[in-house]
């Protein structure tokens, strides 16, 4: 049986440690504004698709045609509302 003191410490390890830690690697993965992943867009990934309007009305759709300029920026070519 788990005493109140064991489980004290074992929450405070958990929320001081491991907690600490996600946040640390959430870090590493987003930069930039509203933490944006920087990384290319893929086939059939889903995105949402800016229309002026509230977010929270956007459609979502998925991507079925990439393409890459000169500079060698990947950017969506084509997207399927979903």
């Amino acid at each position: 049986m788990i005493t109140f003191k064991r489980f004290d410490h074992l929450w405070k390890v958990w929320r001081e440690e491991y907690l600490e830690e996600l946040r640390k690697r959430a870090q590493r993965k987003h930069r930039g504004p509203r933490s944006r992943i920087r990384r290319e867009p893929e086939i059939d990934e889903l995105v949402f698709l800016k229309e002026d309007c509230s977010r929270n009305t956007w459609r979502m759709g998925r991507i079925d045609r990439l393409i890459r300029d000169k500079d060698g920026i990947m950017s969506i070519s084509g997207c399927k509302n979903s």
